[in-house]
Order: C-alpha cells, then sequence, then structure tokens
C-alpha cells in the first residue's frame, strides 16, 4: 500500500519518469497562412511558427559568453575556474541548419493529411489541386494523399553536439498548441503535441517506452493517460492506446534518443516494427538517434531501413581538420583563453589540437579547458604544442584507440565501441589538484615553488596539497587552506590513517583562524607509508575499499566526518582505479 501511494504523490507532483524531462512550451493557436498550397488550409500547419531562414536559425542556436582581455590580469584562482565558462560556449556548424529544416519538413508534410476540419481539408485540396473539382466530379473519393515525408536517424559519436542541437532544434517550435477557437468558420477544439521527445528505455522494452510516452503527454497536456492505460496488460492494446492517444493529439514528430540501447536486448525487433507501423498507420513520423552502435540495427530490417531514410539519414562524425566546421568550432573556443599570457592559434596548433582531440567537440573544449588549468598560476603561461600532448597523455590515454578510430573513420571500430564521455568528475580532480599546487608555494605558484613544494612535501601532489584542494573545495580560502592543511600534516603521528588526517585538517579550517605559524612538516621517513611516494597518496583498491567500510562506521556523528567521507570515497577511489572516463 505505501508503494502505491508514493506513485500516486509522485503521480500528483508532475514528477516524469526517465527520458520524459524535456519539456518545451505551450501556447495559444494564432494561425498564419500558410505559403504552400499543398499545405494552405490546415491549422495544424498555419498554427506552427514561420521556418527560419538559415542567418536566423545560426544565431538563434549561437551561445557566446561575454569576454575581455582584462579577464586575464584577474588573480589565477579565478582564471582557472573561469574556465569552465569554455564548455557553455555554443558555435553552430554546417550540418545543424540540415538537420532544422528535416525536421521542419518532417513535420509540416508529415500534417498534410491529417486535417481535422473537413470543411478546411476541401479547401486545402482545392489550393494544392486546380483541378479537384473536376475530378471530384467524376468519382467521389476519399481526400487523401501519398505519404512522401517518412522519417530518418541521426547517427554519430558521443560529443558531436546531437542531443543539444536536436533540442534546440525543437524548442523552434512550440512543444503544443491549443486550439480552442473558429478556424475558417468551423470550431476547432484540441491540443496539438507539435513534438515529443523520449529516451530509448536501458532496458531496451517496448512497454517501458509507451508507459514513458504516457507519462510525457500527461505531464505536458494535463491529462491521465498513465491511470487509464497503464495497468494494461497486454502489449497489443498497449500499443493501440498509444497510437490512439498520438492521434488524437495530432502528434506532428516522435524522437527517440539512445537506440543503441536496444542492442543487447530481445524486444529491439518489436520496438522498431512497432515505429514503422505508427508510421504507416497515423503519419507519424520517427526521428531515431543514437551512437553507431545504432547503425546495425536501423538498417538490417529493410522495413525500417527504407522508413529511416525518407530524408535520408544524418552522420554527424568528428569533424575533419580541413573542414570549415573545425576552423569554426577551434576559432570561437579560442577566444576563451584566461592564461596571463595570450597564445595565437597557430596552424601547427590548431592540427596538434584536432589530432589529439580526434575533431570531437566536446572532447576538443574539455582538452582546451585542461590545457589552461595546467598552466595557469606557472611562470609562463604560454600554450605550446608539447603542453597539448602532455596534458593528453596524461587525461586522454584512455581514450586513444577510440580517437584514432575516429581519425581514421573505422566506422566497424566504432560500431562495437561505447560513448566517448569524459567524467565530469575527472575535469573536477584536475581542477582541485591544479587549486592546490597553486596555493602550496604562497598567493601563485611557479615552477621554483613547485620544485621547492615538492621536496618539501614528498613529491608534487603530495598528501599537502591533497588536503589543500580537499578544503578549498569546502569553502575555505586559499591562505586559511595552506596554513591549516600544513598544521594537520605537520601534528600527524607515524600511523596515522588517511581519514583522521583529513578529518584534522577540517576542523583546524573550522576553528577560529588563529594560526600564524604551522609546525615544521615532519621528515619523509616518518610520514606513514600510505603517503610516502611521489604521487597521490592513494593505497590499492582493496585496501581502499577496506578503509571506506571502517570510515563509515566511524564517521555518522557529525557533518564534517560525513564530508571527509563522501570525498574519499568519491575520489579517493576512482583515482586508485584509475578510472578517468565513463563510458
Amino acid at each position: 500500500m505505501k508503494k502505491v501511494r508514493k506513485k500516486l504523490a509522485k503521480h500528483r507532483l508532475g514528477l516524469s519518469p526517465q527520458g520524459t524531462g524535456f519539456v518545451g512550451s505551450t501556447i495559444d493557436a494564432r494561425y498564419t497562412s500558410s505559403s504552400d498550397p499543398i499545405l494552405k488550409h490546415n491549422p495544424l500547419v498555419e498554427a506552427l511558427n514561420p521556418t527560419l531562414a538559415e542567418e536566423q536559425f545560426f544565431q538563434y542556436l549561437a551561445l557566446n559568453p561575454a569576454f575581455h582581455d582584462a579577464m586575464r590580469e584577474k588573480p589565477a584562482h579565478e582564471r582557472m575556474i573561469a574556465t569552465q565558462t569554455v564548455g557553455v560556449v555554443v558555435e553552430p556548424l554546417t550540418w545543424a541548419s540540415n538537420l532544422y529544416y528535416a525536421i521542419e519538413r518532417v513535420i509540416r508534410y508529415g500534417y498534410m493529411n491529417r486535417n481535422p476540419l473537413r470543411q478546411a481539408k476541401l479547401a486545402q485540396m482545392r489550393s494544392a489541386f486546380p483541378n479537384w473539382d473536376t475530378v471530384q466530379s467524376i468519382i467521389p473519393h476519399e481526400l487523401k494523399l501519398n505519404n512522401v515525408i517518412n522519417s530518418f536517424a541521426l547517427f554519430g559519436t558521443s560529443g558531436v553536439g546531437k542531443t543539444l542541437t536536436l533540442e534546440k532544434v525543437l524548442l523552434t517550435q512550440p512543444q503544443m498548441i491549443r486550439h480552442r477557437q473558429m478556424y475558417e468558420g468551423e470550431p476547432l477544439h484540441l491540443q496539438q503535441l507539435v513534438w515529443l521527445k523520449l529516451e530509448c528505455p536501458h532496458t531496451g522494452s517496448l512497454r517501458e517506452l509507451i508507459t514513458n510516452f504516457f507519462a510525457a503527454v500527461d505531464q505536458i497536456c494535463s491529462k491521465n493517460y498513465s491511470a487509464t492505460y497503464g495497468s494494461q496488460r497486454r502489449q497489443d492494446l498497449l500499443i493501440l492506446a498509444m497510437a490512439t492517444v498520438a492521434a488524437n493529439h495530432r502528434l506532428g514528430v516522435l524522437v527517440i534518443e539512445e537506440v543503441q540501447r536496444l542492442k543487447n536486448t530481445d524486444d529491439a525487433e518489436n520496438l522498431l516494427d512497432f515505429f514503422v507501423q505508427l508510421i504507416n498507420t497515423i503519419g507519424v513520423p520517427i526521428v531515431l538517434t543514437g551512437t553507431f552502435q545504432a547503425m546495425p540495427l536501423i538498417t538490417e530490417s529493410f522495413a525500417s531501413a527504407r522508413r529511416a531514410d525518407g530524408q535520408g539519414d544524418f552522420i554527424w562524425a568528428n569533424l575533419d581538420k580541413g573542414d570549415v566546421n573545425w576552423e569554426l568550432l577551434s576559432d570561437a573556443i579560442w577566444r576563451y583563453q584566461y592564461t596571463s599570457t595570450k597564445t595565437e592559434l597557430t596552424l601547427d596548433l590548431r592540427k596538434t589540437w584536432h589530432e589529439l582531440s580526434g575533431g570531437v567537440p566536446d572532447i576538443a573544449v574539455k582538452l582546451y579547458r585542461l590545457v589552461q588549468i595546467a598552466v595557469i598560476g606557472l611562470d609562463d603561461e604560454t600554450i605550446t604544442v608539447n603542453l597539448f600532448r602532455q596534458v593528453a597523455r596524461d587525461h586522454l590515454k584512455l581514450v586513444t584507440p577510440i580517437i584514432t578510430a575516429l581519425n581514421q573513420k573505422d566506422w566497424d571500430t566504432l560500431a562495437k565501441i561505447p560513448d566517448l564521455v569524459i567524467s565530469p568528475k575527472a575535469m573536477d580532480r584536475a581542477l582541485d589538484k591544479s587549486l592546490g599546487r597553486l596555493n602550496t608555494g604562497g598567493s601563485a605558484d611557479t615552477l621554483k615553488m613547485k620544485e621547492e613544494a615538492a621536496r618539501r612535501h614528498g613529491g608534487a601532489g603530495g598528501p599537502v596539497e591533497e588536503l589543500i584542494g580537499f578544503l578549498i573545495k569546502r569553502g575555505i580560502g586559499p591562505e586559511r587552506a595552506k596554513v591549516c592543511a600544513e598544521a594537520a600534516y605537520a601534528k600527524c603521528q607515524r600511523g596515522t590513517s588517511e581519514i583522521d588526517l583529513f578529518l584534522s585538517a577540517l576542523d583546524l579550517a573550522s576553528q577560529p583562524f588563529g594560526v600564524t605559524a604551522p609546525p615544521k612538516a615532519p621528515e619523509a621517513s616518518d610520514v606513514p607509508k600510505a603517503r610516502n611516494t611521489g604521487k597521490t597518496a592513494v593505497a590499492t583498491t582493496a585496501s581502499a575499499k577496506k578503509m571506506t567500510k571502517k570510515m563509515a562506521a566511524q564517521l555518522k556523528k557529525s557533518e564534517a566526518e560525513a564530508l571527509a567521507t563522501t570525498w574519499l570515497e568519491k575520489e579517493k577511489l576512482e583515482r586508485s582505479t584509475g578510472e578517468l572516463f565513463s563510458a
């Protein structure tokens, strides 16, 4: 009973299940006469927003945060954190407009045969065919046109901007249009669902997809289809119910993302056949998107392949180094450079950047940010080819085979690999480490200070730097974090556990700040073995897991202990396994 009440509470609160979170705008219908005779007098088309010119679309898609050269003069800490802005930049690529016009075509011409008003439909046919009355006078028949628009698929590397671009394209049209007035002398009352985007369930289950569909329509149109149809056990009746709801709400296009999830499921063929059924029975265009792993799924069946080729499939791979898109993207991103020394984007730098990122926009953005994080605060903040290569060796080594396959356009290999994604946690770890390095020697780090810090604390990235980064991430000021970290490290005894060390530093930072000079740090021989290396203080995976179990039993009483536990579990253990990327 509790489970039932919990489900009902979620429904009342409007919480969405997986895959139904992307919602657009709702408007009241305002009709603009179509310039296309075959779409004229069709309220479903004439209530849509006008199609944008290509220049207007690119202006809408672009996102360029403010940047001024004066930002280079800010403190190193601020500049290092400001590199996050690089990830906000959106530079429209030429293929984006092709996707926009394809979506516009499938929506508008998908409505061609679905005019809800009889008199308006007759006026539509007369507008499209001047001889229509003559044809009707000979043999009256149902007003029906051939379905000239089918569906298409979008395949691409993870990180090329499929989802971002697709969502921006969908948002050029309202998601739901309320028709509640007279149209050409006929009353019209309906809720027109222009587009709906769902994610393919992780299980690949057709039933789960239909359930998510009902939940999404409930959320957007304020209906209760989940309660009406959700308990239906027979799958064929569920399919019929979904088709009926889609038809009643005049669904313009259904977008299904992440279709590569069907790869290892038994329901793949049923789901693909169902998509074709929706297209054939009620004329709803389907857009399927996924990584290259999805390509064999869509092309295996002749019917699915034919339908998915209605507009021509889109393949968004990595950008070629000679492609104008790579030049546009790299120029746009390079502008957001927060180093004190301004480095011009030379031909060698652009070529190396492309080689190391594979021409994947997401990887290129994150690599450029990592390069800046690595150099900010040093004596010389110039960005060089060697710096790019060093950062790539440190942070991209796990994906080198994937990047090689991208550069070589090796589709067979790409169809077998998972998504190419740099974990946000990896970016945070790189930033934390650099912030710790920045403060080890004082208000700004230099190469000379870095060597001194390494000599004093057992190597760059040693336990003191770990403590400083930990405290800064918890909102402690850089100077205070440095003093408290050194004080905690200096008073630790042989055999002191890492968790006690971090708790000690956090406790010092939470007290009134009266420490004027930290005690002298112990010699390297006095440091517990787990930290007596020139690397980050990392235990083996097995010992780290054992340590966290012990921590979980000890650290439940105070907020400070909980913070330390979280940090060690999520960051220290990830480092110990060497996992930098999430597939």
